[in-house]
């Protein structure tokens, strides 16, 4: 990991002599760092595969999907950087209207009235709920 601090130095004064002149300088020192943080030697990082193709789209038109993956070929150990980013993604594909079709796009319902308070005094919880009126369809949203 990027470790962002300060390094400290300190010093004391071995002998303070009568009638002699003060020390000069600072007791204590202070400098940012940076480098690297609690990483032992031997760590071994993650490692993913790179992405495959992505998948044929499901549909010719009217809105389809294709998906493409990676997996982890090796775990991180010894303290190693574990991996980031997700392993799969989704795309829309053939976003265009097939023809004859008409896309109905997904409507919800008002909302319900707020239930009634978890607690009386202080801090408490509500909620409210709505539902799927209208279905999508042909592709809709």
């Amino acid at each position: 990991c990027s470790c962002e601090g300060f390094q400290t130095r300190k010093r004391e004064i071995a002998s303070k002599e009568q009638n002699g002149r003060p020390c000069l300088g600072a007791q204590k020192q202070l400098r940012p760092c940076s480098g690297m943080c609690g990483r032992p030697n031997g760590a071994v990082d993650c490692k993913m595969n790179p992405w495959q193709s992505w998948s044929q789209c499901t549909k010719t038109c009217s809105g389809g999907q294709q998906y493409r993956s990676r997996v982890i070929v090796r775990e991180a150990q010894r303290g190693g950087r574990s991996c980031q980013g997700r392993l799969d993604e989704t795309r829309g594909c053939f976003l265009q209207d097939c023809p004859g079709v008409t896309r109905r796009d997904c409507r919800w319902a008002d909302w319900s009235h707020w239930d009634v308070c978890s607690v009386t005094c202080g801090d408490g919880e509500t909620s409210r709920v709505r539902v799927i009126s209208v279905q999508p369809q042909e592709g809709g949203r």
